[in-house]
């Protein structure tokens, strides 16, 4: 600051010996500081002194960072025609010469992309020093020597950055033996198993990576998880409230379930302390119960709903998704009274929550068969239409609440459903097998004769490239689905061609040699194939339901509850 109090006392300087000429406008109309209104004319200062000047104002700046500004004028002959065009320098000049100095003058330096590129840099910097530093720590000769707190902070640094380096995960996770993770405290065992959920989700996500998956890579070995559950449990009774929600926060993100021995501890341990947890906390500790499917015991249930429920009024968007989604998803019913919490906070919250929250909460209240009031789901269509129907709107999140309106009873307004569907069909190139599966049945559920010919030719269009890929479930969707166009509309025959139902036929027929459906989806698929009014005989059909007829046979000999074991997976993705 004092360099650029300098800076102007010496413009002030030059106007002031140039109090005869015109006055010019003053650096205040782009580039100047917190000076006054423009100077006059006359002699500007020497070009040594003002590009000295300014150069080490610029250039104290450029210290406190790791590097030069990107985009300033380096060269100083830059920086004296950038410093006259905002001083006003040059009083000689005429009118039309300033007009024409101004047209050509530099463009003004923007502070805040600057600041921001300087940030940016700043993270790169400290993580590439985080890496470096982590990797000399975690290398054979030096790990040996590291206790589990230096571990700890190693693991906690590496996932605050954003770890790209999947070797650095594997030494981390090779460090901390079973013998150090049961010398680990309660503080220390939260923060390892949270510090590996979150660097393996960033390896997950960074270019390379296994988005969506589990791959070896950025996945821990299940004996390693094993053995930090086991330390977690034996320190339970010394662990926060927010150490228990983020480790098994981390292990549900992890998708690693410890056991039954170690939920009935964690049952035991919390169930007095839940009205220690923050709202947050609470909402984290039942999202992963949902994500590893693990039923809370209805005493348990009972004492989170009554710990959460005062807590529910003030969650945030993504709060009430993971409170109500890990309901659901763990097949845990709430009470009406915090049903009515969730239902009052969630309406009003609605202006603020983003697409993935609005369709995750009719997701959720479908698995929970709850159909909300019609007040609720007036609020819910005036705030879901436009982000829904947006070009850039994931497929997911579309066919979640496609999928949701199917299954309730509730009739959504024929602009909003319309709405949906044509959204759909403009984005099906983009859906995957699942989400076009599940569109068409939900399609069809809703009201199959608001279907328009072009919708179901856009779905047939982009769902035979993709049949290969279908899983057994959704074909057995998708035939249900075209067996009701079928009943419904008579040029479901022109809309559907041969080609198509010769790769069906094909897709199903790979699925079966491969012993991958279960007995409830082979025999939707046979009766709706023989349901299909357009399907023309071929020998393929022919030798398909042949064998499928077949393994039904055998199906029907196996021992009670071998296919009950087989999942169907027959709801969209969370």
């Amino acid at each position: 600051m004092q360099q650029l109090a300098a800076l102007h006392a010496q413009a002030a300087a030059a106007a002031a010996a140039g109090a005869a000429a015109p006055a010019a406008q003053g650096h205040a109309e782009r580039g100047g500081g917190s000076g006054g209104g423009g100077g006059g004319g006359g002699g500007a200062p020497d070009d040594g002194e003002l590009g000295a000047a300014l150069a080490g104002l610029l250039g104290g700046a450029a210290d406190e960072g790791d590097g030069g500004a990107p985009g300033l004028p380096g060269d100083e002959g830059e920086l004296v025609a950038l410093l006259r065009g905002t001083a006003g320098g040059g009083g000689s000049r005429s009118k039309q010469q300033q007009r024409q100095q101004r047209l050509v003058r530099p463009p003004h330096l923007n502070l805040q992309q600057w600041q921001a590129d300087k940030a940016a840099r700043s993270r790169r910097a400290a993580a590439a020093l985080a890496h470096a530093v982590a990797g000399a720590a975690l290398s054979p000769t030096a790990a040996a020597a590291l206790d589990g707190r230096a571990l700890a902070m190693i693991g906690h640094s590496l996932a605050k950055i954003g770890l790209q380096d999947p070797q650095l995960l594997a030494a981390l996770v090779a460090a901390a033996t079973p013998d150090v993770l049961a010398r680990l405290d309660g503080q220390q065992v939260t923060n390892l198993i949270w510090s590996v959920a979150v660097a393996a989700a960033a390896l997950r996500g960074r270019p390379g990576g296994r988005a969506g998956g589990r791959g070896a890579r950025e996945q821990p070995p299940r004996e390693w998880l094993a053995a930090a559950a086991a330390a977690l449990q034996e320190q339970l009774p010394r662990c926060s409230s927010s150490g228990v929600a983020m480790a098994v926060w981390g292990l549900g993100q992890l998708g690693f379930s410890p056991g039954t021995a170690w939920w009935d501890a964690l049952w035991a341990g919390t169930q007095a302390r839940l009205g220690e947890f923050s709202g947050n906390e609470l909402a984290l500790l039942i999202y992963a119960c949902g994500k590893l499917k693990q039923k809370p015991p209805e005493p348990w249930l009972r004492s989170y709903l009554g710990a959460s429920c005062e807590a529910v009024a003030g969650f945030s968007p993504q709060q009430l998704t993971m409170s109500l989604w890990g309901l659901a998803a763990s097949g845990s019913e709430p009470y009406k009274a915090w049903l009515m919490a969730w239902f009052l906070t969630s309406r009003a919250a609605m202006p603020r929550a983003t697409t993935q929250d609005l369709a995750m909460w009719l997701y959720s209240l479908a698995l929970l068969r709850i159909t909300p009031s019609p007040v609720w789901c007036t609020s819910f269509v005036e705030a879901s239409f436009e982000p829904l129907t947006a070009p850039t709107t994931r497929p997911s999140e579309l066919v979640n609440v496609m999928w949701a309106v199917s299954c309730m009873t509730w009739s959504p307004p024929l602009l909003y459903w319309r709405g949906l569907l044509d959204a759909a069909r403009r984005g099906f190139a983009r859906f995957n097998a699942q989400d076009l599966a599940n569109c068409v049945s939900a399609a069809t559920a809703v009201d199959v004769s608001s279907l328009e010919r072009r919708w179901v030719a856009a779905f047939v269009a982009a769902s035979r490239p993709k049949l290969s890929s279908f899983l057994p479930v959704h074909l057995a969707h998708t035939a249900t689905a075209l067996a009701r166009v079928s009943r419904a509309h008579d040029w479901a025959y022109a809309a559907v061609d041969a080609g198509w139902h010769d790769a069906f036929v094909a897709a199903a027929g790979a699925q079966l040699a491969a012993g991958r459906f279960s007995a409830r989806n082979l025999e939707l698929i046979v009766q709706r194939l023989r349901q299909l009014q357009f399907v023309p005989p071929s020998p393929a059909l022919a030798e398909f339901l042949d064998a499928a007829d077949a393994a039904l046979a055998r199906m029907a000999r196996r021992p009670l509850g071998v296919e009950a074991a087989r999942g169907d997976g027959d709801r969209p993705r969370a």
